[in-house]
């Protein structure tokens, strides 16, 4: 249904973006939600630039996802739907999510950290001394004890953030990603910019050097395997295993096309993927080389092997899933608008509605005329054609 909003022809709304975009002066006039007896609902265009995927615990068909300027999203159908979670950071990037029983913590860049006891209906920031967080951990169980990595330090908390220890004090690092051993939570691995990798034994109290083998790289991800017996390393110079219980880290890089890996990481059936800026890889154990999976440029996957499905989120603009191990992708972000529109135009044509919409994708275009079944998609502007 036709939203009053957008019910008369030729109605024209300049928002703030676009002033900022360029758009020029605003109207006389500006349509506003003052007449609106209804609530508002997303109309698109989708568009999912995702830095962070969490599942939840408890519920395999519940994901949240951290975008680009766009704050927190989170599906309840496996990603057939998203919602916008309200929150004080809903305009800003969130790069980091951490859940333990009924609390979540979520770290963003420029807005600092939030915490919620009540699946995101209310947030509280805590009071840490810095406004960007690249990683979060929480130990499974007790959710009150966190490790958060700024771009500075890794701070320790076991009271849910009301009291916060610099763990590395004295350390010049810039910590980048955290990876916590979900069978053995006192193991906590840091991996560091221009450092390697770091180890702490004590939930994060105190750190060692762990980088024999690795050396001094950056290191953009760290994962735990599903069966816990390795870690895996993302650098900007390949991609790096280590048997937990020892003390080296393996080059597998072998034939990897591209130095920098965002993500290495572990399906539970076993099989390495590696997300890169260049395509998703799968390596070949047996050969010692890798094969392209996915010909998308990737930043994340996600495994959902209870319902089949993969999910991939790309560098930029896409959240992408597949049911038959990546011979076929398909979109599935309807919901997310992780977009800046500057401007609407409603036009009438043979009595339907044409909404153009001025993004920072370019120029979008939506009408009933689109809709198949009850979804009414986006098109680019050059793909339209009146005739």
């Amino acid at each position: 249904m036709r939203s009053p909003l957008l019910a008369a022809p030729l109605r024209l709304l300049l928002v703030l973006a676009g002033l900022l975009l360029g758009a020029g002066p605003a109207p006389a006039s500006i349509v506003t939600a003052t007449e609106q007896v209804r609530p508002w609902v997303p109309l698109g265009p989708n568009n999912a630039s995702v830095f962070a995927m969490a599942p939840a615990a408890d519920d395999p068909a519940e994901i949240l996802v951290g975008t680009y300027f766009g704050g927190l999203y989170r599906t309840r159908n496996q990603g057939l739907t998203w919602s916008h979670v309200v929150s004080p950071f809903s305009t800003s990037p969130v790069l980091a999510i951490a859940q333990g029983a009924d609390t979540l913590y979520i770290g963003t860049f420029g807005a600092g950290l939030f915490r919620s006891r009540d699946e995101g209906l209310t947030w509280t920031r805590l009071a840490v001394e810095a406004e960007s967080i690249n990683a979060l951990a929480a130990r499974p169980g007790e959710p009150d004890m966190l490790l958060v990595a700024t771009e500075e330090a890794v701070l320790r908390s076991e009271d849910g953030g009301a009291t916060w220890h610099n763990t590395t004090l004295g350390l010049a690092l810039v910590p980048r990603t955290l990876a916590l051993d979900p069978h053995h939570p006192d193991q906590v691995y840091l991996g560091t910019l221009r450092q390697g990798v770091l180890h702490s034994r004590d939930g994060g109290r105190s750190w060692q050097p762990f980088r024999e083998g690795l050396g001094e790289l950056d290191v953009i991800d760290l994962q735990i395997s599903p069966d816990g017996s390795r870690l895996l390393a993302a650098t900007n110079d390949g991609a790096y295993r280590l048997n937990l219980g020892q003390e080296r880290w393996q080059d597998i890089s072998y034939d990897l096309p591209v130095s920098q890996v965002n993500q290495l990481i572990q399906h539970p059936d076993g099989r390495l993927f590696a997300a890169t800026g260049q395509a998703v890889y799968r390596l070949l154990p047996e050969e010692l080389r890798w094969v392209p999976w996915a010909e998308v440029p990737s930043r994340l996957l996600l495994f959902a092997p209870e319902a089949g499905l993969t999910y991939v989120a790309a560098t930029y603009s896409k959240l992408l899933a597949t049911v038959d191990d990546g011979a076929n992708f398909f979109p599935i972000d309807r919901g997310i608008q992780n977009v800046f529109a500057g401007s609407l135009l409603d036009i009438e044509i043979n009595g339907q509605s044409l909404l153009i919409a001025g993004t920072d994708l370019g120029i979008k275009l939506t009408s009933p005329f689109f809709a198949v079944d009850d979804f009414q998609p986006w098109v680019a502007g050059y793909q339209f054609n009146q005739g």
